[in-house]
C-alpha cells in the first residue's frame, strides 16, 4: 500500500474513534490517550515505510553498476597534446605530467589509453575514408572546424548532445569541458565538439592584438592610457592608426624604417569587429555579407595598417609571419596580431625588453562591442564507425575531468604575460566572452578562398576594399552553397 495513502486512512481512523469518543461521553483522559497512540502508530508507520523505500532507493541507485572498461583498450587522436606523448617533448616536465595523469585514469579503470597526434585523422578526407569503409582506428579525434562542420553535415560525426542523453558524455558539466567552446560547436541544432582546455591542450583564444608598452608610451599613450581607453569602449581604428602612426621611425637617418607600428596584422579577424562580417547568418542559411556597407569600414582599417607607413610590406612578402612576430618580441614594433597558442614560453615569454600589452581588435564605428574571432577551432570529436562508444564516453569523461582546468589554464598565461594583472583583465572581461568561431574556416576551400584571396588582396594592397569585396562576393556564397547544401 501507498505510503500516502495508508496514512490518510489511519488519520481517518483517528478522526472517527475521536468522534465516537465524544459520542460516548468517554472521559477526556481516554480520549487523549486513545487519540495521541494512533497519530503516533499511523506516524510511526508511515514515516519508517517512506524512510524504507527512500533508503532502497538511494542504495539502488548507490550500486548501480559503472560501465566496465577492464582490459580495453582506446587509442585517442587528440592534436594539441598529443606531442606531449612520445619524442623529446614527452621527457619535459609538462610531457610527463601529461603521461601521468594518462595512465593514472587506465590505472584507476583497469585499461589501456594512448594517444596519438595524427594530423591526418583530423582531416576531412580521412574521416570521410573511415566512415565510407566503416573503419575503426581511434576512439576520437581533434579536427578544426573546416573538418568538423563538412563531417557533421555529411553524417559522419556524433552529436555530442545526444551522447551525453544517452551514455552520459558529461558535456554541460565546466569541469569536464570548456563551455564557451561548447557553445561554439553548436550547429543545426546540436553540439559536434568539445574542448579540454588546461595545461595540454594549445588554448583556442582568438586573434588579439599585443602591444609593446615602452614604443606606446613614447608615442603619447602610456599603457594605462590604452586600458582605460579599452574600458570605456574609446579603442577603435582611429585610435589605434593614430598610436601607430607615431611610432614608425627611422632612427639612424638612412631613409628605412627600423621602427614599425605593427608586426603583423590580426589574420583578417578584423574584418568582424564592425558588428558584422564577410559571412553571416540569415533565416538560418550562413550568407556571403562582402558588399554590406557596415563591413567597408573593418576592410578599410585593414588596409590602413598594410601601408608601408604602418608595418613591413606586406605586398612584397618580403618576411613570414613568424619572423614579424619575431620583430614584435625583439621590441622593434608597437603592435602585433598574436593569439592563444602565441602565449608561451617562445612567444611573449620572448618579451623581455619591454612589457608586453594586450588589447582585442580595435572596433569600428557601428560596433557595441569588441570581438574575438577564433580562427583554428582544433576540438574534439567522437567518429560514427566507434563500435564502443558507451565504453569511449566513459573514459572521455575520465580524461575530460583530468586534464581541463580553466584556472591552469589561465596561470600559464600569466606566466608568459609578465604576471600583468591588465592582460588577464582584457582577455577575461573583453576577449573571452566575446569569442566566436570563425565560419570562414567552415571548410579548407573556404579558409582559402577568404583568407589567401580576399584578405590577402586587401592586405597586399593589390584591391581596393571595395574591389575586393565585389570580385569575391559570389565566389564566397558559391562555397557557402557548396559546403551548406543550399
Amino acid at each position: 500500500m501507498k505510503k500516502t495513502r495508508l496514512l490518510a486512512l489511519l488519520l481517518a481512523l483517528v478522526m472517527v474513534v475521536a468522534l465516537f469518543a465524544a459520542c460516548g461521553n468517554t472521559e477526556p483522559e481516554q480520549t487523549t490517550e486513545a487519540t495521541t497512540e494512533a497519530t503516533t502508530e499511523a506516524t510511526t508507520e508511515a514515516t519508517t515505510e517512506a524512510t524504507t523505500e527512500a533508503t532502497t532507493e538511494a542504495t539502488t541507485e548507490a550500486t548501480e553498476p559503472t560501465i566496465d572498461v577492464s582490459g580495453m583498450e582506446f587509442t585517442f587522436s587528440l592534436e594539441n597534446c598529443g606531442q606531449y606523448w612520445e619524442g623529446d617533448a614527452a621527457s619535459t616536465q609538462k610531457g610527463v605530467e601529461f603521461q601521468d595523469a594518462i595512465f593514472a585514469i587506465a590505472d584507476k579503470l583497469g585499461c589501456e589509453i594512448a594517444i596519438a597526434d595524427n594530423w591526418d585523422a583530423g582531416g576531412v578526407e580521412w574521416i570521410a575514408t573511415q566512415g565510407t569503409a566503416g573503419t575503426h582506428v581511434y576512439d576520437c579525434v581533434t579536427g578544426r572546424q573546416s573538418t568538423w562542420i563538412p563531417c557533421a553535415i555529411a553524417g559522419y560525426t556524433w552529436e555530442l548532445d545526444i551522447l551525453a542523453e544517452e551514455y552520459g558524455l558529461d558535456i554541460y558539466n565546466e569541469e569536464f569541458c570548456n563551455q564557451t567552446s561548447r557553445e561554439m560547436a553548436t550547429m543545426f541544432d546540436h553540439v559536434w565538439a568539445l574542448d579540454f582546455t588546461g595545461h595540454y591542450f594549445a588554448t583556442s583564444l582568438g586573434h588579439f592584438y599585443a602591444f609593446n608598452s615602452t614604443l606606446v608610451n613614447e608615442a603619447g599613450t602610456p599603457a594605462e592610457a590604452l586600458y582605460e581607453a579599452i574600458r570605456q569602449f574609446e579603442w577603435d581604428y582611429e585610435m589605434m592608426l593614430d598610436i601607430g602612426s607615431k611610432i614608425t621611425k627611422d632612427t639612424d637617418g638612412d631613409g628605412k624604417y627600423d621602427i614599425w607600428a605593427v608586426a603583423l596584422d590580426c589574420d583578417g579577424n578584423e574584418a568582424w569587429s564592425n558588428a558584422t562580417g564577410p559571412i553571416i547568418e540569415v533565416d538560418g542559411k550562413w550568407t556571403a555579407n562582402l558588399l554590406d556597407p557596415q563591413l567597408t569600414p573593418s576592410l578599410e582599417f585593414m588596409y590602413a595598417i598594410s601601408g608601408n607607413d604602418m608595418q613591413v610590406p606586406v605586398y612584397g612578402d618580403t618576411i613570414g609571419r613568424g619572423d614579424r612576430r619575431d620583430n614584435f618580441y625583439a621590441g622593434i614594433c608597437g603592435f602585433a596580431g598574436l593569439y592563444g597558442g602565441n602565449i608561451h614560453e617562445e612567444g611573449t615569454g620572448l618579451c623581455v625588453t619591454f612589457d608586453c600589452g594586450v588589447a582585442p581588435i580595435p572596433h569600428g564605428p557601428a560596433a557595441t562591442d569588441y570581438v574575438m574571432n577564433i580562427v583554428d577551432c582544433d576540438w574534439i570529436m567522437v567518429l560514427k564507425t566507434n563500435p564502443h562508444i558507451a565504453e569511449t564516453c566513459y573514459v572521455m569523461n575520465e580524461i575530460g575531468y583530468a586534464l581541463t582546468d580553466y584556472d591552469g589554464y589561465v596561470e600559464d598565461m600569466l606566466v608568459n604575460l609578465n604576471y600583468s594583472e591588465e592582460c588577464m583583465e582584457v582577455i577575461n572581461e573583453y576577449l573571452v566572452p566575446n569569442g566566436k568561431m570563425n565560419i570562414a574556416k567552415c571548410s579548407d576551400n573556404m579558409y582559402e578562398l577568404v583568407r589567401y584571396q580576399f584578405y590577402a588582396d586587401i592586405y597586399k594592397l593589390e584591391k581596393t576594399p571595395a574591389q575586393a569585396a565585389e570580385a569575391y562576393q559570389p565566389l564566397v556564397q558559391a562555397e557557402l552553397d557548396s559546403v551548406f547544401g543550399y
